[in-house]
């Protein structure tokens, strides 16, 4: 969960103003990087 996170972070930085667009890009992001790690994890 901690490359999670850490990933996550990395992501956010380079966007200087979260709009709408680039929030939902994120949460998708996330979500494929849960679901890419969680299968790694088994």
């Amino acid at each position: 969960m901690a490359f999670w996170a850490v990933a996550n972070t990395v992501w956010v930085l380079p966007i200087p103003g979260l709009n709408l667009g680039s929030l939902v890009g994120h949460l998708l992001y996330g979500v494929v990087l849960g679901v890419v790690f969680a299968a790694v994890r088994r």
